[in-house]
């Protein structure tokens, strides 16, 4: 799993990344080097508690900011073609937010 997501990130591929139902099965360290891989990332509710200490990024967020950061993003991603291959930038989105007066920081 590293392999290949560490081959499509070194060819500046966007990896996108549904865990799935038996993440827990998995080698701690192998999730942890997966996360760092991938950009796009899909968890459910459930999913977000195994993965919770790598999600530094959105710990600091409300769940209402969460909810308005997913939005956008979605927003962003079906305003252009082949939004799949597309997925918006950390800036593309932060400029989405900012246009609609949204006061979410999205700096690491």
């Amino acid at each position: 799993m590293e392999g290949a997501f560490a081959r499509l990130a070194g060819e500046s591929r966007r990896v996108y990344f549904d865990v799935g139902p038996f993440l827990d099965e998995l080698q701690r360290d192998r999730v942890d080097e997966a996360l760092r891989l991938v950009n796009v990332l899909l968890l459910t509710e459930d999913e977000i508690a195994f993965v919770a200490h790598d999600l530094r990024d959105l710990q600091r967020h409300t769940l209402a900011d969460c909810g308005t950061i997913a939005n956008a993003m979605g927003a962003a991603s079906v305003a252009r073609a082949g939004a799949g291959r597309n997925v918006p930038s950390r800036a593309e989105l932060q400029a989405l937010l900012d246009a609609n007066r949204r006061r979410i920081d999205l700096s690491c």
